[in-house]
């Protein structure tokens, strides 16, 4: 049976920030995605299939990886989504197994609801990452839960501001260069939102306006 893969043509709506996301994406850039609740994770989990194929020296590397780890590798490259709760030996590795951030060299590692994790970890993370890892940390609005039914934020102006200027700590530990806001969107606009072009047509797209760019540039 063939595996699926996801694409983007599985994905409808969010046109314009899906195509933000994945230039930074293709440009290797850290990405931080602010949601309410609904398609960050369905959007990093589709950010390989616009990366080159691995080398066999890369395949080879992810295999070793995921063999100490004693998992099957993925056939293509590695998509990664630790819990909150996961430690920092979980992320760096122990006793000669490797951790998360071994796990997801050559592929993608998401972080969702970075502020979740504890400050070691993230600290752990952000010393120990290298830049074959595409990084996509997640982050809701505000504290409380009102964005995710896209309704006024209640929380305390104290509140909000600890929680941005947590998200700042995050934002310079991890060198965040990209921040999408990706909009709220009702269960009847789902239904109605047109799907986006597939990956490899998505790829294509951004290649040739890089190219075009490029040129003008000249």
């Amino acid at each position: 049976m063939k595996r699926f893969v996801p694409d983007f043509s599985d994905v409808k709506g969010m046109h314009k920030p899906i195509m933000e996301i994945a230039r930074a994406a293709m440009a290797g850039e850290r990405i931080m995605l602010v949601s309410h609740g609904f398609g960050a994770s369905m959007i990093a989990s589709r950010l390989n299939g616009l990366r080159p194929e691995m080398s066999g020296i890369q395949k080879a590397m992810v295999a070793e990886n995921f063999r100490g780890a004693n998992l099957h590798a993925p056939k293509g490259r590695p998509f990664r989504a630790p819990h909150a709760s996961t430690s920092s030996a979980g992320m760096l590795g122990a006793n000669g197994r490797p951790g998360e951030v071994h796990l997801a060299r050559h592929g993608t590692l998401l972080l969702n609801n970075v502020l979740e994790f504890t400050n070691a970890v993230t600290r752990t993370l952000a010393m120990n990452m290298d830049d074959s890892t595409l990084l996509v940390v997640t982050t809701p609005k505000c504290p409380c839960g009102s964005v995710f039914r896209n309704k006024k934020c209640f929380c305390a102006e104290g509140i909000r501001k600890r929680f941005f200027e947590r998200l700042d700590s995050i934002a310079n530990k991890f060198e965040i260069t990209t921040v999408v806001d990706i909009p709220f969107m009702s269960n009847h606009e789902k239904l109605q939102a047109k799907a986006n072009p597939s990956t490899a047509d998505l790829r294509a797209m951004l290649q040739a306006d890089h190219c075009k760019t490029s040129t003008t540039s000249v």
